[in-house]
């Protein structure tokens, strides 16, 4: 059973044998400030901070444990890896070496070999880019390794014949990105090496290795002889995240919502609360929010084959490194459950909040099947920790913590008697609060606090669970924070302690009506379509994106983009409309009853939407089209067409629509998604006010949510040849230039070798004119 599981079953206890009096201190009079130092005095807690010391102290001497790093693993995915390579099956190599990679110690000769394997497997596959961030890493490690070498950890032949063979495997990833120069130089370093290594090389492999840089760099210089480019290409960043293929805004970035569109308004009522509403007309398909979340989290089950900083699925994974004790040298956490793309995403992950959860992580994060026994952490818990060691500066600190005065008044018991912040959990329940209240940005945690708890809605149990939630988080934040220091029972003085316990209460409140899923589509069958399906990765906050309210048929839909979240209008918004989204409970799926259940529920509100009000059938109950009319949906004069003309663009729109699914399965998205938005938007217009969509329409705006889905891995691939064409062209140009400078310097060249011959018969004209009159002159004496 986990820490969790046993202290809040002792908890549970606790407040059945004492006749309601626990849960009477944590009902709604209280406040969250309240509840959080009442729950840091339970009696259990002592006992819980023991056991995640304790936790922390075992993770930094555990060497070969489930959870840790293993040599044996290591060296055992290596072993797999071999015989991958021997049978040319490059993919499960490189599946084998990314284990190898994330079992073996940081900067072991483990690591460098199965970066230079894998190095070698992408180069085999055509992944460039992250094969040349492998082999460079994989130099880094071995170049020491190679020129003093321990006899007792391997033979220095063995180390020296890597390394050479890492040098030439990153000289040819160079040379097929058009990087020459680099390349030469690389090879340069490569026979360097070989002349000092003196006598560690056999003969005959010296030989062969000096036969191979030779070959290559004369393969380059034939190639920059005629004409391709010598000056080294910059290698283009990773594109794992998939942020070149977001969308761009339409009508450009608000002035005060850094994420939304120029095209959309903030309004405030009693109602509503804060929403969004359309500031001008927006057409079908329109990006009108992309937004970073402030703080996100993976499920553990994606942990080890996604991005924990930017949540992209990785080919390539570097894994979490030993985090070090904050500077003392001591191994505070042995972790490969992580992965990262990249060396980017791996600092900054690392600096902003990975540093102090790693030693804890599997103590913060449940699987979803549960656990062993007993309730399991909430999957927010993870979120909740990362909001507030960003907002309260935590990333990078150790020991007692200094915590920004702004932050310890947000969440001091007098600011929490004012009431909530301006929430966004949408719908008609929501109430006219404060604005902004954190101040700053109004995308930053100012707009995360203002987000509702919906506080006095809920029940006691309720409140009194996620207090005890909101202790053992404050309690893991202790365990990572004070990990080094010399009292073993210290704990954090009460003035950081409390603050940091009512910030996690509330955010554990907030995050369950405004946080929202990060997504992914998984693709099977031909074309990589048929079969697709989303995958929840994990969960973020997103401040702009929170905004926009509930309906049970909205007008916007929402997808994923590693852990960016863009918005599109699903439809055409008119000017003044109010952007909504669905939270889940969809009318075509639930009726009416069902949905206003499941979203008080979960979203502490009453849903009014227009399905909800009119009582829409669900999808079986859907007329096929709609009625067919002379006047739009919009209020305006339609041009007078007979019915059966309507029909019949129906009917072509239709079948368009059929032959774009057609598409689709074969892998033409674009199609697919431009017959559904004009099959839609035909539809929307014949729509009679009030009147739920036809079956149709339905079907059409399914295809374009599916589309939008796929399109950006699409264009991705799209951007990806493009820059491939530029390169070429580029490279051409460049050929064209270095043609032209190699003529005009052979011109050059040849008028000097003229001048000179001319030079030359001049001076041997002058030469025999001297001598002749040097010999007249004798015989004239």
């Amino acid at each position: 059973m986990s820490v969790f599981a046993a202290l809040l079953g002792e908890v549970w206890s606790a407040a059945r044998e004492d006749g309601g009096a626990l849960l009477a201190e944590f009902a709604v009079p209280s406040d969250d400030a309240a509840r959080a130092a009442r729950a840091l005095r339970l009696p259990q807690l002592p006992r819980v901070r023991r056991a995640l010391r304790e936790h922390v102290r075992d993770r930094a001497r555990a060497q070969d444990v489930v959870g840790g790093k293993s040599c044996e693993r290591a060296q055992s995915a290596l072993a797999r890896a071999r015989d991958a390579v021997a049978s040319s099956r490059d993919l499960d190599a490189v599946l084998a070496l990314s284990e190898a990679i994330r079992f073996a110690e940081s900067g072991s000769r483990d690591e460098a070999l199965a970066l230079g394997g894998r190095g070698r497997a992408l180069l085999g596959l055509q992944q460039h880019e992250v094969a040349l961030r492998d082999l460079r890493r994989a130099a880094r490690l071995l170049e020491p390794l190679a020129k003093a070498p321990d006899a007792a950890k391997a033979p220095a032949a063995d180390l020296l014949s890597s390394y050479l063979n890492v040098l030439l495997d990153t000289a040819d990833c160079l040379q097929a990105r058009g990087a020459l120069a680099e390349a030469d130089t690389v090879l340069r370093a490569a026979m360097a090496a070989v002349r000092d290594a003196a006598d560690r090389l056999e003969a005959s492999d010296k030989a062969a290795v000096v036969t191979s840089i030779m070959q290559r760099l004369k393969k380059i210089g034939g190639t920059q002889s005629a004409g391709l480019p010598s000056p080294p290409q910059p290698c283009a960043p990773l594109a794992s995240s998939g942020l070149d293929a977001l969308p761009r805004i339409l009508a450009g970035a608000h002035p005060s919502l850094a994420a939304a569109s120029a095209a959309l308004e903030e309004r405030v009522d009693a109602r509503r609360g804060r929403h969004l509403v359309a500031a001008q007309n927006i057409p079908a398909g329109s990006a009108i929010i992309v937004e970073r979340p402030y703080a996100w989290s993976l499920a553990l089950e994606e942990m080890a084959t996604h991005c924990l900083h930017c949540c992209a699925p990785v080919l390539a994974p570097l894994p979490c490194p030993r985090c070090s004790d904050f500077g003392s040298g001591r191994s505070l956490s042995p972790c490969h459950q992580v992965v990262f793309c990249g060396e980017d995403c791996r600092r900054s992950a690392l600096a902003a909040y990975h540093r102090l959860e790693c030693p804890l992580l599997r103590q913060l994060v449940a699987p979803r099947g549960g656990g062993d026994g007993g309730e399991d952490l909430t999957p927010m818990a993870l979120l909740t920790f990362r909001i507030v060691v960003r907002a309260a500066g935590l990333g990078e600190a150790s020991g007692v913590p200094t915590l920004p005065q702004e932050f310890v008044e947000l969440h001091s018991a007098a600011a929490d008697a004012a009431g909530d912040g301006d929430g966004d959990g949408g719908g008609g329940g929501k109430k006219k609060k404060r604005r902004n209240r954190g101040g700053g940005p109004r995308d930053g945690y100012g707009a995360v606090f203002a987000q509702l708890t919906h506080s006095e809605s809920r029940t006691p149990a309720d409140l009194l669970k996620r207090a005890v939630t909101a202790a053992y988080l404050s309690c893991c934040l202790e365990a990572a924070l004070l990990a080094g220091h010399e009292d073993a029972e210290a704990v954090l003085p009460e003035a950081a302690a409390h603050p940091l316990t009512a910030a996690l209460l509330r955010h554990l409140q907030s995050c369950s009506c405004n946080a929202y899923q990060v997504s992914e589509h998984r693709c099977g069958g031909p074309g990589g379509v048929r079969g697709a399906h989303g995958v929840e990765l994990g969960g973020a906050c997103y401040p702009t994106v929170s905004l926009v309210n509930h309906a049970c048929h909205p007008n916007v839909a929402r997808h994923s983009h590693g852990g960016v979240c863009v918005v599109r209008a699903a439809r055409f918004i008119p000017k003044g409309a109010e952007v909504l989204d669905n939270y889940g409970p969809h009318f075509l799926e639930l009726d009416t009853e069902e949905r206003r259940e499941a979203l008080a529920k979960q979203y502490m509100f009453r849903c009014e939407c227009e399905a909800c009000v009119g009582d829409w059938p669900t999808l079986e109950g859907l007329d096929h089209l709609p009625q067919l009319q002379s006047n739009n949906s919009r209020g305006t004069k339609a041009k007078s067409r007979p019915q059966h003309q309507q029909q019949q663009q129906l009917q072509e729109l239709s079948a368009r629509l059929q032959r774009g699914v057609q598409g689709l399965l074969e892998g033409r998205t674009e199609e697919a998604l431009q017959a559904a938005l004009k099959y839609s938007s035909a539809l929307q217009q014949l729509q009679q006010p009030g009147r739920p969509p036809s079956a149709e329409q339905v079907r059409a705006d399914q295809v374009v949510s599916l589309c939008w889905s796929l399109i950006d891995k699409e264009r991705k691939k799209e951007r990806k040849k493009e820059r491939k064409k530029e390169r070429k062209k580029e490279r051409k140009k460049e050929r064209k230039k270095e043609i032209k400078k190699l003529r005009k310097k052979e011109r050059k060249k040849e008028r000097k070798k003229e001048r000179k011959k001319e030079r030359k018969k001049d001076n041997d004209d002058d030469n025999f004119y001297w001598f002749l009159d040097t010999w007249q002159n004798r015989l004239k004496k």
